[in-house]
């Protein structure tokens, strides 16, 4: 098998985060309240203010804040108070249904696009913006379009952690587009496990067939079904059934936190962090690439052959769809201004 080393180049260069503050834009859901949970048990003393959009959000949130026995943590319904924190995290979006004559991909894409029109300002004091709401891999070059700040997502990090956690081997990564591209390659090279590729058909056969099994109410032959596929597709199988069993947001949050400490420059580990990079070409695309605890840059990662054609492939499906939406966008501001 020929083996191919890849390193990217960023488009833009990371900020330093002191960890002053942090700002969270989202609802009284499963992953604000996570995230809270957990910097309350890592003794995180960071002043976190959070954005409620109503009064009933807001007692929802101040009544969990409440229990939770952290005093670190404001409520507030002042949108801008909130990004005046170094720090902005946007987790507020629609939910994720991709159930058939409900809402698309793109539906959800278009719903949240619209929701970070509406919160995110241009003027936000915020050094950086750290994207939880899906599609995170899409809405990153879109936030930092529409904010001009630096933009980064964390959910192929999410992904990278259940991953890691299943497969328990060392030096091995997953990367790429959260939930539509992804690829398992190696830090070093002749690792066995760098040949797997993940992409759209493995998540929609995977799933659909777990759902089936589901229905029929026997655990015995869920776990058969994990137990039975090849090992690399084990962890989707097992964290999927295991969000849906106990609704953990637990790698949400860790993912989250690992992003921000990776910006901070405090990371322990290396962290696969969603931003704009270029790999090969001046074509520049958002991706989840590992990036090196110290050097906050991405690291040397080895795949297959296969793996790199189909990583220039995705590259090119991304360009090109930048390309159909600015002449869609030019020729639409053509016929608003000609009538």
């Amino acid at each position: 098998m020929i083996m191919v080393e890849v390193k990217p180049n960023v488009v833009r260069e990371m900020p330093h985060i002191e960890g002053e503050s942090i700002g969270l834009i989202a609802g009284a859901g499963r992953v604000t309240t996570s995230f809270l949970t957990m910097m309350a048990y890592k003794n995180e003393h960071i002043p976190i203010k959070v954005y409620a959009r109503d009064e009933k959000t807001k007692a929802k949130l101040k009544t969990f804040v409440t229990d939770l026995g952290i005093g670190n943590v404001e409520i507030t319904t002042n949108l801008g108070d909130v990004q005046s924190c170094e720090t902005t995290i946007f987790c507020a979006g629609a939910k994720t249904k991709n159930e058939k004559g409900k809402k698309t991909k793109e539906d959800l894409l278009n719903d949240n696009k619209e929701l970070a029109r509406e919160l995110l300002s241009k003027s936000a004091a915020c050094k950086a913006i750290i994207v939880v709401t899906n599609p995170t891999t899409k809405l990153v070059p879109f936030i930092e379009e529409i904010t001009g700040k630096p933009t980064y997502g964390m959910g192929v990090e999410n992904d990278n952690i259940r991953f890691r956690r299943s497969s328990k081997e060392n030096d091995i990564f997953l990367l790429g587009a959260h939930n539509f591209f992804e690829l398992i390659v190696a830090s070093k090279k002749g690792a066995e496990s760098c040949s797997f590729e993940f992409n759209r058909a493995v998540y929609k056969e995977i799933s659909e067939e777990q759902d089936r099994l589901l229905k029929e109410e026997d655990m015995g032959i869920v776990q058969k079904h994990i137990d039975d596929l090849p090992k690399e597709y084990r962890w989707y199988a097992s964290q999927r059934l295991h969000s849906k069993m106990n609704e953990s947001t637990n790698s949400c949050s860790q993912a989250i936190y690992n992003v921000f400490r990776l910006l901070c420059g405090n990371a322990e580990h290396p962290v696969v962090i969603e931003q704009n990079i270029s790999v090969g070409s001046e074509s520049n695309f958002c991706c989840g690439w590992p990036c090196n605890p110290t050097t906050r840059e991405p690291m040397e990662v080895y795949m297959s052959d296969e793996q790199f054609k189909s990583l220039a492939s995705y590259q090119m499906e991304y360009r090109n769809r930048k390309v159909n939406h600015e002449l869609k966008r030019l020729d639409n501001k053509d016929k608003k201004r000609f009538g």
